[in-house]
């Protein structure tokens, strides 16, 4: 099972009236395989980690082997416990913590599948929304992050290497997936409203 696209089908699957089954049962699932760091990895709760695996060149298959928490997985839980209120307190501060810490200095956070800071960042900002306090600053510093990338048209665009490189890099175009990624954690941070940077992303959407 992989909790990032279970996180996704629940979304999905709770328009639904009356609530299915299988929504209760993924919901339930997903309370349990919260890590004793506070935050939730790709496929596991329980497997080891190993640093010298990062380091081999095995891909994706990486994230297999060595299934750490991941701030973009543990993001869309939290934002996920928005709606279904599943987490209990403790649950929910401690994947704050996790969130918070986890943070880099650059102000955003690190992908499980290295492919750029954008869907961690993204994910890590809607989980953290409206943790008030406790994340405010985390918060401010992931979306000023994301404001300085913005490109001229009004888009964002990474390169997929941006991990590996160890800073954001720009793809030289921007992305629509980047782009509504971007946008969503702006307009779900909840600091900025309307701003003249989330009106020029919605035009590059509409226009590309």
């Amino acid at each position: 099972p992989n909790l990032l696209d279970t996180t996704l089908v629940i979304r999905a699957l709770s328009m639904l009236r009356p609530r299915p089954t299988e929504v209760i049962e993924s919901l339930e699932w997903l309370v349990t395989m919260q890590r004793s760091d506070g935050g939730f990895a790709l496929f596991d709760r329980h497997s080891a980690t190993a640093s010298w695996l990062s380091r081999l060149p095995l891909g994706l298959l990486t994230h297999t082997l060595n299934d750490e928490s991941s701030p973009e997985v543990t993001g869309w839980v939290l934002d996920l416990n928005r709606e279904h209120l599943v987490l209990n307190h403790q649950q929910v501060e401690s994947a704050t913590t996790f969130l918070v810490k986890s943070q880099r200095n650059d102000g955003m956070w690190r992908s499980p599948f290295s492919v750029g800071f954008i869907p961690a960042t993204s994910a890590a900002i809607c989980g953290l929304a409206e943790r008030g306090e406790r994340a405010q600053k985390a918060v401010r510093r992931a979306v000023d992050a994301l404001l300085s990338h913005q490109r001229s048209e009004g888009g964002w665009g990474e390169r997929p290497d941006s991990e590996s490189r160890g800073l954001y890099s720009d793809l030289g175009r921007s992305s629509p997936v980047q782009t509504a990624l971007a946008l969503l954690a702006l307009i779900r941070s909840r600091e900025v409203g309307v701003t003249p940077s989330i009106e020029k992303g919605l035009w590059y959407l509409l226009w590309n």
